[in-house]
């Protein structure tokens, strides 16, 4: 996939399960970012920047107190961000063929 993908706004709301006035609010805050041309976006760097916000809003609210998590609830958040890395995966590698095709 080319680094420089861009999609459509629609596209990208369905990708990250968010609405319109979400995204618009995130392209504001630079988030996300914008494409070339009108009402698109660069789908990598906007996927990437939009889970390392998601990240930083995680931290802000657990703090330290993730450390005390116990170990089997913690194992269970990794493979479950595992499963969701796969998912997104294979939502970008679908998005790349329908541009492709």
């Amino acid at each position: 996939m080319d680094s420089n993908t861009e999609i459509s706004s629609a596209a990208l709301q369905r990708l990250l399960g968010i609405g319109k006035s979400v995204l618009s609010e995130l392209a504001q805050r630079g988030i996300v970012v914008k494409g070339t041309k009108r009402g698109t976006f660069e789908l990598e760097a906007s996927v990437s920047a939009y889970c390392a916000h998601l990240r930083d809003m995680a931290s802000a609210r657990g703090g330290n107190r993730v450390l005390a998590v116990p170990s089997r609830v913690r194992d269970l958040s990794a493979r479950q961000n595992v499963t969701l890395t796969l998912e997104l995966r294979a939502c970008l590698d679908e998005l790349a063929d329908d541009k492709a095709a």
